[in-house]
């Protein structure tokens, strides 16, 4: 697939899932797997590519939409995977809008916006952005950490640790 393609993919996806979390609809895992099991063109590549990039905007989605709020520009997938992908990566590729499968590209002044939004300092944002968690949730987790909230919510932010466990009977360390 061509950048353009994975960036259009992307945005689907995302928007898939934005419109389920709407409507109480499946799981992003479940998901996500039927957008790839309808697209076995896609290779391991392209399929990693597309979901680490809507994983990367759905983890930090409430930071994400602050800050699209902030600069006036509507908070919808495709402008969530734009603001997700200018902070991971770095300005907007012209690779990206290019081709048969390509998303239109913003105009200069959604650039601008973007970029806008990529400069804002989180402490400006709300506190329940700066951590991606629902508004709701606050109040019971300051009660919970108190001062530590930031640290804790931190050490919450980054992917989920992998453990590796062996049955004795079926193996050891060495296999």
């Amino acid at each position: 697939m061509t950048p353009s393609a994975r960036l259009a993919a992307a945005i689907e996806l995302l928007a898939g899932i934005e419109d389920a979390l709407a409507r109480h609809g499946p799981p992003a895992d479940r998901l996500i797997e039927r957008f790839f099991k309808q697209r076995r063109y896609a290779g391991s590549g392209d399929r990693r590519w597309i979901k680490e990039a809507v994983y990367r905007a759905l983890r930090r989605r409430g930071e994400l939409a602050a800050r699209l709020k902030r600069v006036g520009l509507p908070v919808d997938a495709r402008h969530l995977l734009l603001l997700s992908q200018w902070i991971e990566r770095g300005p907007i590729e012209p690779e990206w809008f290019y081709g048969p499968h390509a998303v239109p590209a913003p105009d200069e002044e959604s650039c601008a916006h973007l970029d806008t939004a990529t400069q804002l300092a989180l402490e400006k944002l709300p506190e329940a952005a700066r951590f991606d968690l629902p508004e709701l949730m606050l109040p019971g987790l300051k009660r919970r950490f108190g001062e530590r909230l930031g640290e804790e919510m931190a050490a919450m932010a980054g992917r989920a640790p992998l453990d590796l466990r062996v049955l004795a009977r079926h193996g050891g360390r060495e296999d």
